[in-house]
């Protein structure tokens, strides 16, 4: 009887997370080397190196779900704000999730070679993702490519410009607020929860 493997898919994934953040690619071989899971454990548990990096995309992405979906039931400008905060926070308590979502490019994690079982996962998460921030937009009265600027893709770039190579600065969190209030602009007060 072959032995339990004693290993994490957190300290999989957050080698992975470190590594990519540096190098554009891995191989199951570095995977191993970097963590000290033997290469057969690594294939017993993941099928395959595209299905790793898929796994470790989804870990990342529902811990990003978690933080933020919530937010999107409610509806107005604070709201969006809070939402656009989530990025920042989710890089300074989960670094590896936020590394592996926020800044290697999902084309590096969701590759041609991934089962299908992941891949209707992962289309599942966006397409909840898509859905709640169009619901949101169309309850406040937001543009939605101007909630995805506030809420997603400014406040990523903003953090990106320092994580994870460095501390990101305490006016990250000031400057993300602005931007999304600037983007979003004013809204009115019933559409406030």
């Amino acid at each position: 009887m072959g032995r339990k493997p004693e290993f994490t898919d957190e300290q999989v994934f957050g080698w992975l997370a470190h590594h990519l953040t540096k190098e554009p690619s891995a191989t199951v071989q570095q995977v191993s080397q970097g963590t000290g899971v033997s290469v057969g454990s690594i294939y017993h548990r993941y099928g395959s190196m595209d299905n790793l990096l898929a796994e470790a995309w989804l870990w990342a992405v529902k811990a990003y779900h978690e933080r933020s979906l919530w937010i999107f039931k409610r509806s107005g400008q604070r709201p969006a704000v809070r939402a656009a905060l989530q990025v920042v926070g989710m890089a300074t308590d989960e670094p590896d999730k936020a590394m592996i979502l926020f800044c290697i490019p999902k084309r590096v994690m969701v590759r041609a070679g991934v089962s299908d079982a992941l891949l209707g996962q992962i289309e599942t998460l966006e397409t909840e993702w898509e859905t709640a921030v169009a619901e949101f937009a169309e309850r406040s009265g937001f543009q939605k490519d101007r909630l995805r600027l506030a809420v997603r893709d400014v406040p990523q770039a903003m953090v990106c410009r320092h994580f994870p190579h460095e501390a990101i600065p305490e006016e990250t969190g000031p400057l993300v607020r602005e931007c999304a209030v600037a983007l979003l602009g004013a809204v009115a007060n019933e559409h406030e929860d």
